[in-house]
């Protein structure tokens, strides 16, 4: 029997098709439903609950605290469960830009004024060039600030740049001065934030398409929640990513010029924009949680494996064994990790890792979705396409020798398709095409 999907609003529709309204009557719906508009549907198949009846699931994601709310209903759209799952480790996304400041205080500072007639020389002769531009706030004076790489930096123990002397030429009026540091010379910074944001791009639940090749069946929607897949208890369970570190993008800038002279005893540094960006560094894993939000199981890939996103894992059923099917990537190629799943131990282990090319996953009509045959232990290869409803819409016996197989996207369907590849008639791959 394939699986059927319930349209929870043709259900709310038929019950509310039986009340009779009239004009001066307040109009109330006698169905109670947690359900919230907006949120993503999904389901519970018969075969994964405990009373051997499907569910309704509504997810909603809260993106400023990392939460999901998962609300589970049965057939008459009476609330089963209700479940509040945490924010994940390492799954914000950070987002800042401003200006720093580096603002150096002089212990003690000498000024000589300097022969104007031999200013060129004196330049020449230091190697002096201009550093950068100031403004004397308290003789409203603007001019270049001259200065030498090798004399009018000083490097601090904790590796900061600090300049310590330079000539400039007061006001414009032909008196040029020589300022240097003689003392100890101290910094601290200042920071202008012109941008900051902080939230979740994924929700802390993974989202796992139903295929069942023993059925003919795929899901429409995904599953987010079960009662009796990964043990037999009336509990539900799901199943949360596990992210790597995470990845800075951008750093803090390098100072660039001096804008402001203060006063001879304070100086402000300004940088440039800088921009600086964290971001999740891939899936490196995923953990089995119940209903209480404890872990039954937490699973790791190996080799530096990475998902990419939340849409890595299907849930697949073929030869009466369940398992999960994680697509990830590894040492510039793409892999398939099949886990079995063991519901009288609640665990999965990995039987399975198979490297695979079907690419690109996203292609337009009139464009070609290749699969590459790179284990040539088996003696023949079998592909499939399957569109959302299980319907088979390609289906080739190819020789590995052949190296790889080229599928015209005209003989898929418009959205999504699942491509699977069996070696020697078991199941080596799974992979999601979309076809826009």
């Amino acid at each position: 029997m394939k699986l059927k999907l319930i349209n929870v609003l043709a259900i709310v529709g038929i019950a509310l098709s039986s009340v009779t309204v009239n004009a001066d009557d307040v109009v109330s719906s006698p169905v109670v439903s947690p359900v919230v508009l907006g949120n993503s549907n999904s389901f519970i198949p018969a075969k994964f609950t405990k009373e051997g009846k499907p569910m309704l699931t509504f997810t909603s994601f809260n993106r400023g605290n990392g939460t999901a709310e998962i609300k589970a209903v049965d057939a008459s759209i009476e609330s089963v469960a209700d479940i509040t799952v945490q924010p994940v480790a390492n799954s914000m996304y950070e987002a800042s830009a401003g200006q720093k400041w580096l603002n150096m205080h002089w212990e003690k500072v000498v000024r000589d004024t300097l022969n104007s007639d031999n200013i060129k020389e004196i330049l020449e002769q230091k190697k002096y060039y201009v550093l950068a531009y100031y403004a004397n706030y308290s003789e409203h004076s603007e001019g270049p600030v001259y200065g030498n790489e090798e004399t009018s930096y000083e490097m601090l123990p904790s590796g900061t740049m600090v300049i310590k002397n330079f000539i400039y030429e007061v006001s414009n009026t032909g008196c040029w001065v020589e300022v240097t540091c003689s003392g100890k010379c101290d910094v601290d910074y200042t920071t202008e934030v012109f941008f900051e944001n902080s939230e979740y791009n994924n929700s802390p639940v993974i989202g796992m398409p139903f295929i069942d090749y023993d059925q003919g069946s795929t899901s429409a929607r995904n599953i987010t929640l079960t009662q009796t897949l990964f043990n037999d208890d009336a509990d539900f369970e799901y199943l949360c990513p596990i992210y790597g570190d995470a990845i800075i993008n951008g750093s803090d800038p390098s100072y660039i010029n001096y804008e402001r002279l203060l006063d001879f005893g304070y100086f402000a540094y300004e940088c440039g924009v800088y921009e600086k960006q964290i971001t999740p560094g891939g899936i490196v894993g995923f953990s089995i949680k119940n209903q209480a939000g404890q872990d039954i199981q937490t699973v790791r890939f190996d080799n530096s494996y990475k998902a990419t996103d939340l849409s890595f894992l299907s849930l697949i059923v073929i030869g009466g064994k369940t398992y999960l099917s994680c697509s990830v990537k590894g040492d510039d190629a793409s892999y398939s990790l099949l886990y079995e799943i063991n519901n009288t131990n609640s665990s999965v282990k990995q039987v399975g890792a198979f490297k695979t090319g079907v690419h690109p996953t996203l292609v337009s009509r009139g464009e070609n979705v290749m699969v590459d045959f790179e284990d040539a232990d088996n003696s023949q290869v079998s592909v499939a396409v399957t569109d959302l409803t299980g319907k088979v819409m390609y289906r080739k016996n190819v020789d590995p020798a052949a190296g790889s197989l080229a599928i015209p996207s005209e003989t898929m369907a418009e959205g999504m398709n699942i491509v699977s590849v069996y070696g020697d008639n078991q199941l080596q791959n799974s992979t999601k095409i979309i076809v826009k």
